[in-house]
C-alpha cells in the first residue's frame, strides 16, 4: 500500500511515538492533530498526522509548552505568517539558551 494513502490505528501510532493513546486524543482536543478520521469507530492517522507528530514531539522535547505549540501550529495553518512564526521560534530559542547557560 502506498504510504500516501496508508493509515495507522491509534495503537500503532502510540507505539511508534511512545505516547499513550490518551495523549494522542488530548492532542486532537487541543487542535494539534486535526481531521483524524474514524473507520469502524477507530481513529485512523495519515502520513500527515505522523509528520505533524514528529514536529510536536521535537518541539515538546525542546521544552515548548502546549500553548506555544498551539500558537505555532495555528500560525502555520492560518497562512504564511512568517513574522509571527519566526518571533515565536526566536523566543523559544532564547528560552532554551537561557536554560543551557553559557557555553
Amino acid at each position: 500500500m502506498d504510504t500516501a494513502t496508508k493509515t495507522w490505528s491509534i495503537s500503532e501510532v502510540s507505539k511508534m511515538f511512545h505516547l499513550a493513546p490518551s495523549t494522542l486524543r488530548y492532542y486532537e482536543r487541543l487542535g494539534l492533530l486535526k481531521n483524524v478520521h474514524q473507520e469502524h469507530n477507530h481513529r485512523m492517522y495519515t502520513k500527515e498526522h505522523l509528520e505533524k507528530l514528529n514536529s510536536i514531539t521535537c518541539f515538546k522535547n525542546s521544552g515548548m509548552t502546549m500553548k506555544e505549540l498551539q500558537v505555532l501550529l495555528q500560525y502555520q495553518e492560518t497562512g504564511p505568517d512568517l513574522n509571527n512564526i519566526l518571533s515565536l521560534l526566536k523566543d523559544h530559542q532564547v528560552k532554551i539558551e537561557d536554560q543551557l547557560g553559557p557555553v
